[in-house]
């Protein structure tokens, strides 16, 4: 069976284009692959599956809900589609009922599985910048059954006015660090793949797509899909931006436009 992995989409009111592309990109892709995996922030921000009752949230949602659930359905008589789901650091908080809403099964990082015939280690990627010591910290806290029961006590306002609070010092903090920082360090993905006895890893969060190989075996990094925000100049080029990563079921990698 052949897979297709994406993440990074950063969906939000905000997003139309990148919405539009994303219902069109799984309509057409639920034709090649019926084995779907999202790798992490497929929301700009997401502080609770009560987002889903919000009016004003759900003009812009409804339609990705529908379509993710869509890509899930029986198709050519090839039996239903399957999404799995790893949260990345903007949409940790996704929960059942997100999940129940759009049939996708949500799988805890890292996951190893084979894929095409190869062992697969599969996360967001955040857990991979090691040198933001300042990021890890910071995630450890928020990770924390403690840190989200309290946050979800809060009411669904103050969550949101958190959020943005939250989110606007990420971006002044990430302002003032080296990119090299905020990339995925080299010896502890090579760490990852040997821990856990794998050939291949991909994950997504750092924007920066590509293929690193290693002694141990290869990893790849996912496109992001911001096609509503200006491209970083020093991505400029990146023809990848917004696609995927197909995986066939002879273990042969290629990209998904």
């Amino acid at each position: 069976m052949s897979s297709l992995f994406i993440s990074d989409l950063h969906l939000s009111a905000a997003t139309p284009r990148t919405g539009e592309h994303m219902i069109g990109w799984l309509e057409s892709h639920a034709h090649i692959a019926r084995d779907l995996w999202i790798l992490g922030d497929l929301f700009e921000v997401w502080v609770g599956d009560d987002t889903i009752d919000d009016p004003h949230e759900l003009e812009w949602l409804k339609p990705i809900l529908s379509a993710l659930r869509a890509f899930s359905a029986p198709l050519d008589g090839r039996g239903p589609g399957k999404i799995r789901l790893i949260r990345g650091n903007r949409d940790f908080l996704l929960g059942e009922r997100f999940a129940l809403a759009t049939s996708i099964t949500i799988v805890e990082e890292p996951a190893r599985v084979m894929i095409g015939g190869v062992p697969t280690l599969l996360l967001h990627g955040d857990t991979l910048c090691t040198d933001d010591v300042a990021y890890q910290t910071f995630r450890s806290e928020v990770r924390t059954p403690q840190w989200t029961s309290a946050f979800l006590a809060r009411s669904y306002v103050e969550r949101r006015a958190i959020a943005a609070q939250m989110r606007d010092a990420s971006r002044a903090a990430g302002a003032t660090k080296a990119s090299a920082i905020m990339d995925a360090n080299p010896a502890e993905a090579q760490s990852l793949l040997t821990r856990h006895q794998v050939r291949r890893m991909i994950h997504g969060h750092t924007h920066r797509p590509a293929r690193h190989e290693y002694p141990q075996g290869e990893r790849f990094v996912l496109t992001d899909w911001d096609f509503d925000v200006p491209v970083d100049e020093a991505f400029a080029g990146n023809a990848a931006r917004g696609s995927g990563l197909w995986v066939q079921a002879d273990g042969s990698v290629h990209q998904s436009i």
